[in-house]
């Protein structure tokens, strides 16, 4: 699978503020970059292994269990 095929990545770009906001109350300020990026490692990492049916809820939970 290519980066730009991969639904992960594409969502990331259109939703990564909402993770940030998502998790702007559980963190840091200074922590937040690091754990939005971490997001998306771990959520492309696991659609390379597996079939992610509901990618949105799956970063949001990512990004949570991070924080």
């Amino acid at each position: 699978m290519k980066h730009s095929d991969s639904k992960i990545s594409q969502l990331f770009e259109h939703y990564k503020q909402r993770l940030a906001g998502h998790i702007r109350h559980l963190v840091h300020p200074q922590d937040i970059d690091d754990i939005v990026q971490d997001t998306f490692i771990k959520s492309y990492e696991a659609e390379l292994k597996q079939n992610i049916e509901f990618p949105k809820t799956y970063m949001l939970r990512t990004a949570r269990n991070l924080a």
